[in-house]
């Protein structure tokens, strides 16, 4: 699963996953995201990855990816 938003509010990121993995799947994990490419661009908030606004000329979002293990 993957979640995605263009807002960089925590009540709409990691907030959001917090609860769903709380009370919906318990049993998911989150992947890591940062890759040396972008670890020093985006800051990495418990379940996701964070863009701020401005960071190179961007806008900012969040980024959660969630998989269920077998």
């Amino acid at each position: 699963l993957v979640y995605a938003t263009c807002s960089i509010l925590k009540a709409e990121n990691a907030f959001q996953m917090a609860d769903f993995c709380r009370e919906i799947a318990p049993d998911v994990m989150f992947d890591e995201l940062l890759n040396d490419n972008i670890k020093g661009v985006m800051s990495s908030p418990a379940g996701g990855v964070q863009l701020l606004p401005g960071t190179q000329g961007a806008d900012g979002f969040y980024l959660s990816r969630l998989w269920r293990p077998a």
